[in-house]
């Protein structure tokens, strides 16, 4: 039985070793690409963690939305992102969301406000702790 806790202990070392910050090093990445100019891919970096409720990245692609890089220009998917993130208490995301609303009609600040509400965040990567117990319970059985 000696086993299970070498397995265990080999599983958490390898876990620690891999797990680096997943949402950071695809932020780190997608601002890199940012200043590249290499603004796909940073929406593709972007998009997922913003979806999983990141406000940075929903700060950026509200940028990106606004500005039509890397995507095309589009106020109610601007507003839409800092909407969101600004309902988290972001102050930058409730600053620029109330400035696009002034290039915005009555009818594209309504589509972008019921985006926002119907929006709903999406799976989570799972967190270290999530994983180790995982792990704990695969070695327990």
């Amino acid at each position: 039985m000696k086993t299970k806790p070498l397995t265990f202990l080999l599983a958490l070392t390898l876990l620690f070793l891999f797990s680096g910050s997943v949402y950071g090093d695809d932020l780190k990445d997608a601002i890199d690409a940012a200043d590249r100019g290499d603004f796909k891919t940073a929406y593709k970096l972007w998009l997922p963690l913003a979806e999983q409720g990141h406000a940075h990245a929903q700060f950026n692609l509200g940028n990106m939305y606004l500005n039509g890089v890397g995507v095309p220009q589009d106020y109610a998917l601007a507003h839409m992102w800092w909407n969101i993130c600004g309902s988290s208490g972001d102050e930058g995301c409730v600053k620029n969301r109330n400035l696009v609303e002034n290039d915005m009609s009555p009818q594209q600040i309504e589509k972008a406000q019921e985006m926002a509400r119907n929006w709903k965040p999406g799976v989570k990567k799972k967190g270290i702790f999530e994983q180790l117990r995982e792990v704990w319970n695969k070695v327990t059985k």
